[in-house]
């Protein structure tokens, strides 16, 4: 069975001086993260609940919340707490022995002492043996929700799955078809571009990239890893970092099959199969940031480079600015002056002025070939 990594439940007993609550909670995380809210009387009892915690959890960050409500008492008459009030005379008659001179406690004092006015001393031992008692119970309730949102989590996860296998089952069939048709019109354009060309090396030429848009081997790994993916939801157990992997292999095939697909049902069904695996527990953000710029990235760095080297060598713009304003190359031109001045400074110059457009064109091509070679730019 599966279990989700978010969870919560609690418990409570009563006694004659009042309440004593216990909260689990959990969210996601690698490890094992135990921590404890609890008052500082009940201090002794977390090295108990962390090992019995531990025994029965094994990844989550965890919250162990225990709190303690006291009964409201009836009005009664103040009572000072005879003992504290004996201490007290004690070390004041200690002190006023060892320094005549230092003044007393007056009555102010005595009251504002904290505990003065205590209240009845708890019963720890018992509300530590109810701590033990309530925790099991906590538990269990626990560990039946996390469970229940699990196998909801399944059901969900088995219907993008089902998803998955009708997209890779619709594009099966029509590879073939894709191949034949591609080739078709890529042998009629270079006949059209080479009137006499040899035929063989055409068909030789169109072969040779019809293997490239071959998906056969991509479409073999979509189907192996639904297929293992269907085996470690039912076998269930702790299955997340499985999964996780899983995900990013079906999310890599899939960004292969839309960069090779040649006809536009395919491309479709790719991306739809990306959205698929990308939008389980994501959100719109996420889906933008994963998805949608990634495939962007590369027309976005293109347009900038672009950009940028039209505004930093355009004249347009640098009058656009100011009348003083010019551009690089015009400001290097007026380095000659009259009958060739100052020529010795324009290798110098020159090479200047290529250092900022070389920067931003290195730290951008990176993503412009990337895209070249993906396709997401075509």
């Amino acid at each position: 069975m599966i279990h989700s990594m978010t969870g919560y439940a609690a418990a409570s007993r009563e006694f004659a001086y009042g309440v004593l609550n216990l909260e689990l909670r959990s969210v996601n995380h690698r490890y094992l993260d135990i921590q404890f809210r609890l008052p500082d009387d009940l201090r002794a009892v977390e090295p108990v609940l962390r090992e019995m915690l531990a025994g029965e959890l094994t990844r989550g960050k965890i919250e162990c919340r225990v709190t303690f409500t006291a009964a409201a008492a009836g009005p009664r008459a103040p009572q000072l707490n005879d003992e504290l009030l004996r201490q007290l005379i004690a070390l004041n008659a200690r002190v006023r022995a060892a320094l005549p001179e230092a003044g007393g406690l007056d009555a102010a004092d005595v009251l504002r002492w904290p505990g003065m006015f205590g209240a009845e001393a708890l019963p720890l031992e018992e509300l530590k043996n109810a701590c033990r008692e309530l925790l099991p119970a906590v538990l269990a309730e626990f560990t039946a929700a996390r469970a229940r949102e699990g196998e909801k989590l399944k059901q969900v996860m088995l219907e993008r799955v089902a998803g998955m296998e009708r997209l890779v089952s619709g594009i099966v069939p029509r590879i073939p078809q894709v191949i034949a048709l591609y080739q078709e019109r890529l042998a009629a354009r270079l006949k059209e571009a080479f009137t006499a060309g040899d035929d063989e090396r055409i068909r030789q030429e169109v072969a040779l990239f019809a293997t490239k848009i071959d998906v056969d081997e991509e479409l073999s790994r979509l189907k192996a890893h639904v297929t293992e993916l269907k085996r470690v939801l039912a076998g269930g157990g702790t299955v997340g970092k499985r999964l996780d992997f899983l995900m990013q292999e079906l999310n890599r095939e899939a960004n292969t099959l839309a960069s090779k697909s040649a006809d536009l049902t395919v491309t479709q069904a790719a991306l739809e199969l990306k959205l698929l695996i990308e939008r389980y527990g994501a959100s719109e953000v996420r889906i933008f940031l994963r998805l949608i710029l990634p495939l962007g990235l590369p027309a976005i760095a293109s347009l900038a480079i672009f950009q940028f080297l039209w505004t930093w060598n355009d004249l347009i713009v640098a009058l656009t600015f100011g009348r003083s304003t010019q551009p690089i190359t015009v400001a290097i031109f007026s380095q000659l002056r009259q009958f060739g001045a100052n020529i010795e400074l324009i290798a110098p110059a020159t090479f200047v002025s290529l250092a900022i457009p070389l920067v931003v064109f290195f730290a951008f091509q990176r993503y412009f070939v990337e895209g070249l070679l993906a396709g997401s730019v075509k």
